[in-house]
């Protein structure tokens, strides 16, 4: 999921290989604060019938500053545009590995195509909640990620 509000935006995505392999990333931006996170992590996925194990193997959370100030004296396109930007990672922390097994569908959010993922318990990727969409993303990645990160 993806969504810019006027404090800033957080953004979701799995991306799925056809090898078995998956990439989660999770970027939040607040105008609020000089730094953003960053989430990721990889690993294997299987499919059977309607359930999507999740498996990952590394990761990592992050913590990096902007280029430029956020503020209430910019326009929204600035603190957008400042928001998106990546300069000096300056916090590494590990990342708590769970291994999940979801019960997944596809279907619309709004206008878009989803992969609608439900779960019986919080987890360390959605957090709270039962469940989640994450819509498909079409020309690319919907986040700016750091140099070298794609």
């Amino acid at each position: 999921m993806t969504g810019h509000y006027t404090g800033g935006f957080s953004s979701s995505q799995y991306q799925f290989n056809t090898d078995g392999t998956y990439r989660f990333i999770d970027v939040l931006a607040s105008f609020y604060t000089d730094t953003k996170a960053y989430k990721y992590e990889t690993g294997t996925y299987t499919v059977s019938g309607n359930q999507l194990t999740i498996k990952p193997i590394k990761g990592q959370n992050e913590e990096w500053t902007k280029v430029g100030k956020t503020s209430n004296g910019n326009s929204d396109a600035s603190n957008r545009a400042i928001n998106e930007t990546w300069d000096t990672k300056i916090k590494t922390t590990a990342r708590k590995l769970e291994t999940y097994t979801y019960t997944f569908s596809i279907g619309k959010n709004g206008d878009r195509n989803a992969l609608i993922l439900q779960r019986s318990r919080r987890t360390e990727r959605e957090g709270e909640g039962k469940i989640s969409y994450y819509n498909e993303m079409t020309g690319g990645n919907p986040v700016k990620l750091p140099v070298g990160i794609n």
